[in-house]
């Protein structure tokens, strides 16, 4: 778990950097952010959720190609981060995260 807890942090921190620098000009992604996003991506951060969990699971309407702003075409990595965080959100442990790692091809080592 300690694995998956780590690259899930690594991720966040990642996704954490892309919304702040698209919300600097995109309102929309700023405010879903500071607003909803900050404060899940901190409680993950701090071990107060517990995994396997859906708690982004109701977010990714906003990043789909159906979404309301357009991020999906707009901001690609930003959708590919929060995707990814969502993916890892659903595993359940060490065995989980050593599948994922390798169909995804993501070395860990």
């Amino acid at each position: 778990m300690d694995e998956l807890l780590k690259y899930l942090n690594i991720k966040i921190e990642i996704a954490e950097k892309l919304a702040v620098k698209i919300g600097e000009k995109d309102e929309n992604i700023k405010n879903i952010y500071e607003e909803r996003l900050k404060c899940i991506f901190e409680d993950i951060k701090q071990k107060r959720i517990n995994l396997p969990s859906d708690l982004l699971f109701g977010y990714w309407y906003y990043f789909s190609p159906e979404g309301p702003w357009g991020v999906w075409n707009k901001y690609p990595d930003l959708v590919e981060s929060i995707s990814e965080i969502i993916n890892l959100l659903w595993l359940k442990g060490g065995d989980d995260f050593h599948a994922y790692c390798r169909r995804n091809k993501i070395d860990i080592r």
